[in-house]
């Protein structure tokens, strides 16, 4: 006997909710597939607060955290101090891992 068809008998609304749930399950990875577009829209990315030159070695003041999330997450703006950039950076500019020496 399935699980569902002991619970469905029953007129408690818990048990209903619950064969409700069973009959609908949740794909998570769909669900996570279909978000991903609007997480890059909500999510933040690392960005200059001034215009950098070629050369300049980052620290903190220079970078700051903006929308869209298309660019170096936000949460990895740490790990870019003490870096050197290789091109000119516009304030607000977008930047990518290949913009910065190792």
């Amino acid at each position: 006997m399935l699980f569902r068809e002991l619970l469905v008998p029953s007129a408690s609304g818990e048990e209903k909710m619950i064969a409700e749930i069973i009959s609908n399950p949740v794909n998570k990875e769909s669900m996570a597939e279909e978000l991903n577009g609007l997480r890059k829209i909500f999510q933040k990315s690392v960005v200059p607060t001034a215009d950098l030159p070629a050369g300049k070695i980052l620290e903190k003041g220079d970078l700051t955290a903006k929308k869209p999330g298309s660019g170096i997450p936000s949460e990895l703006m740490h790990t870019l101090y003490g870096r050197r950039i290789r091109r000119a950076l516009a304030a607000d500019e977008l930047f990518g891992l290949e913009d910065l020496e190792l």
